[in-house]
């Protein structure tokens, strides 16, 4: 046996080991932020010392990077009449038929109430958060205003800020002192999601395209949403 071969051949193997393990960790840090449970378990007590309510398992200690990708922002105000007299059995199907007339599709409809549904927009599994259609019925009637995005290009999760999210655990802590939060009303954290938003909307610009960013939302239990940019940590606003 060659002794001299079999050790060149174990340096390699070892090299190659390593660079492997580097870049699982590289791109395991790109992909997904994790915190262990003792983490997990301090911050739900900072929340609870600042009487603010949650579960601690609804707390992510890991979650996936969904990417970032392009979008053209889509202004929606339309009607659709239906042919059809609306009633409860028919009126999801024929809104169905007013968003494929505007070329809407991977979406998520909500019923308000008998009137109004909600249609939230999902792309790879995700929703976008500050994305969605409102629909408004009178009579055979479907009124449909919001905006939607129309994406641009394929996710990705190294084109944003090498691609890193921050842990969720920091977000929670921002939440306390988040000056859009009523101590009174926002105290008691019911949903933690990730997902998307699109920042630049609002921001004034002639908007083309823009990116739309992991984003975390923080849901109280009277319903409102705090949206965060996943990325920065930056809050955003709340719907």
């Amino acid at each position: 046996m060659n002794w001299e071969r079999v050790k060149n051949f174990l340096i390699v193997l070892f090299i190659g080991i390593n660079i492997f393990l580097v870049c699982f960790m590289l791109t395991s840090f790109k992909d997904s932020a994790s915190v262990n449970k003792s983490v997990v378990k301090d911050t739900v007590s900072i929340l609870n010392a600042n009487n603010i309510s949650i579960n601690e398992d609804i707390v992510p200690s890991s979650i996936s990077n969904p990417g970032t990708f392009d979008v053209v922002a889509i202004n929606v105000d339309s009607s659709y009449q239906s042919p059809k007299t609306l009633d409860a059995g028919n009126t999801e199907s024929e809104l169905k038929k007013a968003l494929k007339v505007l070329g809407v599709k991977d979406y998520e409809i909500i019923k308000k109430d008998d009137v109004t549904y909600s249609v939230m927009q999902k792309t790879n599994g995700y929703f976008i958060f500050d994305s969605g259609i409102n629909a408004k019925i009178n009579g055979n009637n479907i009124a449909l205003d919001g905006v939607w995005y129309k994406q641009q290009t394929k996710p990705k999760s190294d084109g944003y800020s090498d691609g890193g999210i921050v842990y969720v655990t920091g977000i929670l802590i921002d939440f306390i002192n988040n000056a859009d939060r009523n101590p009174s009303v926002h105290n008691e954290i019911t949903g933690i999601d990730v997902g998307y938003c699109v920042p630049q909307y609002d921001s004034g610009l002639d908007h083309k395209s823009m990116p739309a960013v992991p984003c975390y939302c923080i849901t109280t239990a009277n319903g409102t949403a705090f949206l965060y940019d996943a990325v920065s940590g930056s809050y955003l606003k709340n719907k």
